[in-house]
């Protein structure tokens, strides 16, 4: 589908089962950008972004809190620089996201890291803006 889209210039956001090498490569070739999901499905990749994280400083960061819809969640968002390993792996990425979720959804306590591979770079707030609003595409999906 990217192949045949007249889109350019565009960020797609995908979930961690598009964290294809293939994938990447025919969103460079469109002249997009992307910012992908990594999950375990990648198990090096993960690894390797969950290392960096836990052992350097991001270059940026976005911190917010909401509360309602029966949950409070504080949405922590840092952007790392790259390994030249992964750089070299996986085409034209240019940094990483993690973003950690904290907080209480009907009273239970919740704890949640995901990792983002992307193209762009970007500040925190506009990554946690686009993963937001994949987010909320997916939960009209579902």
């Amino acid at each position: 589908m990217v192949a045949t889209t007249p889109l350019a210039n565009k960020v797609f956001t995908l979930d961690a089962v598009h964290c294809q090498k293939e994938t990447i490569q025919t969103i460079n070739q469109s002249n997009n950008d992307y910012v992908i999901a990594v999950k375990k499905n990648q198990p090096n990749l993960y690894n390797n972004l969950e290392k960096l994280a836990q052992n350097t400083a991001p270059y940026h960061e976005n911190v917010q809190t909401e509360i309602g819809h029966g949950r409070q969640v504080t949405r922590n968002v840092s952007v790392f620089e790259i390994s030249k390993t992964v750089q070299e792996k996986w085409e034209n990425s240019q940094c990483f996201v993690k973003v950690e979720r904290k907080g209480y959804r009907k009273n239970k306590p919740y704890h949640q890291i995901v990792y983002y591979l992307t193209s762009c770079y970007e500040n925190a707030k506009c990554f946690s803006e686009r993963i937001q609003g994949h987010w909320g595409i997916e939960n009209k999906l579902h």
